[in-house]
């Protein structure tokens, strides 16, 4: 006689909770864990940029009035001189009695325009060095000085735009272009470049 059980119709199956455990066992080996939702950053993103160039632009126009106010006091050949908070009101009296209320903001469009070109320039030449754009106190020497060549390259190339806003801001444009009031002498501009990158790449360390 064969044996039943050697046959191949004859297949041994767990009886009761074994069944419906190896049931349970295989359909949850078989069955796909959902995927977490991703979390969108694109958005708060776009605000943090939003904010940060806003925040830029802001603290131009509210710091231009200062600035165009110190670099004519510090230019001024006049017999008055700010030497004391005590005397500002005074230089600010003479400086505006014969212009209109809009000379705080003189020069203002070319120093907007010598700052978004710095950023332009800086963005260039991330791109094309793979230079830091910024760097962090615990960040390594190396990548620190990389980060400071890639400003000093930034305010180089930008320093004609620079050089113009200051003089637009103190007496004009024809400080660079023709004769002085009160000089006629003139330094080539290819002589300030140098001096004004490395004087903003200054500024910008020691803030």
């Amino acid at each position: 006689m064969s044996d039943p059980f050697s046959s191949s119709k004859y297949i041994p199956r767990a009886s009761g909770g074994d069944s419906l455990l190896n049931k349970e066992e295989f359909q949850s080996s078989n069955r796909q864990k959902p995927m977490p939702p991703k979390k969108t950053t694109q958005f708060p993103d776009a605000v943090g940029k939003v904010i940060g160039h806003g925040s830029v632009w802001l603290f131009e126009t509210m710091s231009h009035p200062f600035i165009v106010l110190r670099r004519s006091c510090q230019v001024s050949t006049g017999s008055t001189y700010h030497l004391t908070p005590f005397t500002l009101p005074t230089v600010v009296y003479q400086m505006s009695r014969n212009k209109p209320p809009a000379w705080v903001y003189k020069g203002f469009i070319s120093s907007l325009l010598a700052r978004g070109f710095n950023m332009v320039a800086e963005n260039v030449l991330n791109e094309m060095t793979y230079w830091p754009l910024a760097v962090s106190a615990y960040s390594s020497i190396k990548k620190q000085c990389l980060h400071l060549l890639l400003k000093w390259s930034g305010y180089l190339v930008c320093a004609p735009f620079y050089i113009t806003s200051f003089v637009v801001t103190v007496q004009g444009i024809t400080r660079l272009v023709g004769r002085t009031y009160h000089h006629t002498w003139l330094v080539p501009m290819w002589q300030l470049l140098v001096p004004t990158a490395t004087l903003r790449l200054c500024h910008y360390t020691v803030q």
